[in-house]
């Protein structure tokens, strides 16, 4: 049967491709998607990328073991300590970054809480009263009654602003320690808290702006795991929390699996249990995609895991240049475009628009009119060229017969190369149009 001359048209556009391989091995499924990397041949400082944001500019600021990147799309500013300039950050290992809601950035040091002044480009030195905040900050959250939230490795601890004009630029602020292990926070838009220490309990943190907080204890609706760093088999251990804001819900990634949490109970719903394949889920970083799917980057790869069907599948670049860099993913990050951004742990940053996807770029000239012909073929019409197949499945061309055959065939000499559509009737012949029809 013939196709729709409007398929052969969109087709001249693009060809299309599912990406899907189904892999039987642990019955995980395998996408290879299109991705692009950006490196330290690009302008990024360093190779580690431990954390990543888009600022209320559009700026993606990339946080890595040795300076604060801040990239416009096309170049990088690199922020980094200057020992002679106080005004400059206190250390260069950056392992988080936050925007509030009052549009002020946050960067989480290995030497503290820095806060960048966009004004004049420079950062200042967090400080609750005369106390400097000098413990290594690796996340950071806002609740909502506007106060900041801080897990360091040794503790859980909240900022409360007091309100009052800034000392040097320092919103007033007291601090108030809650856990005492290595924990990582995150907070949903209700303002929500979300606490977990590294190798115990996470917790269902009811904020209180007078410090009246209240900390629920979570457990998960049946055993997974180990005890073999002291926790019940019930206890999400070493969670970070990612929310769908289009479908209301918030995940916890922890070190044995996925979880739903519910901010209206205790008891978290195992969605998904972590086996061997997928390494340490410990302070796992996720992102979630416009269809509501989370994006996994840890060590041992990237995953894309459906809550919808429960389904985990391993994300490969198409371009195997590229494996090595996704084989030690480290962080994901959805921008406001819908790009998905991945930084690794070494090899610099992986982004992938979900918009091209769809599309793999043949290369050749310029090509004129195209019909899909049985057996999943496409005849192309070129300029150089009598006829042309191209099959996507094999990415060749089992028809290719050049112009010099045909040059002195005295049934073409009215046939021009140029403005040519050719079609294949349901005989197998083709039809060519300049000035009248001529048949093959």
């Amino acid at each position: 049967m013939s196709r729709s001359p409007h398929m052969a048209a969109f087709m001249a556009l693009a060809l299309m491709t599912c990406g899907l391989v189904h892999a039987q091995k642990n019955d995980i499924d395998t996408l290879h998607l299109p991705f692009r990397a950006l490196t330290i041949e690009d302008g990024l400082s360093q190779g580690m990328v431990n954390t990543i944001l888009q600022d209320k500019y559009g700026f993606m600021w990339f946080g890595t073991k040795d300076g604060l990147n801040r990239y416009d799309g096309y170049t990088f500013t690199v922020f980094r300590q200057d020992p002679e300039d106080s005004t400059t950050l206190r250390n260069n290992y950056i392992h988080a970054l936050f925007e509030d809601k009052q549009g002020r950035l946050w960067v989480g040091t290995g030497e503290g809480l820095e806060l960048f002044d966009r004004d004049r480009e420079r950062f200042i030195h967090a400080h609750a009263g005369p106390t400097p905040i000098m413990d290594i900050v690796q996340g950071i959250a806002q609740d909502a009654h506007d106060d900041i939230w801080l897990s360091c490795n040794n503790g859980l601890f909240k900022l409360t602003f007091a309100g009052g004009s800034p000392e040097n630029g320092m919103p007033l602020c007291t601090i108030k320690r809650y856990l005492v292990n290595s924990c990582l926070v995150s907070a949903d838009q209700a303002g929500t808290i979300w606490a977990s220490q590294h190798d115990g309990n996470s917790f269902h943190v009811i904020p209180d702006h007078a410090g009246n907080e209240r900390l629920d204890t979570l457990l998960l609706d049946h055993t997974v795991g180990t005890t073999s760093t002291g926790r019940t088999r019930l206890e999400l251990t070493g969670m970070v929390a990612a929310e769908d804001t289009v479908n209301q819900r918030t995940y916890g990634l922890h070190t044995f699996g996925i979880a739903q949490l519910d901010g209206h109970s205790e008891r978290a719903k195992t969605l998904f249990e972590a086996g061997s394949e997928l390494g340490q889920m410990r302070g796992t970083n996720a992102a979630l995609d416009g269809d509501g799917r989370l994006w996994i980057a840890v060590y041992s790869g990237i995953y894309l895991f459906d809550p919808a069907s429960g389904r985990l599948s391993r994300v490969l670049p198409r371009d195997q240049n590229l494996l090595l860099q996704a084989q030690g993913a480290k962080c994901a990050y959805r921008d406001r475009n819908g790009l998905m951004w991945i930084g690794t742990s070494g090899y610099g940053l992986l982004t992938y628009d979900p918009r091209s996807a769809r599309f793999n770029t043949v290369k050749s000239t310029s090509c004129g009119s195209m019909q899909a012909l049985p057996g999943g073929r496409v005849s192309i019409a070129f300029h150089d060229a009598f006829l042309k197949e191209f099959d996507p499945r094999t990415n060749t061309w089992p028809t290719w017969i050049p112009w010099t055959e045909k040059v002195h065939d005295p049934a073409l000499d009215r046939l021009s190369r140029a403005n040519r559509v050719l079609v294949r009737d349901e005989r197998g012949i083709y039809w060519f149009n300049h000035e009248g029809l001529v048949d093959l």
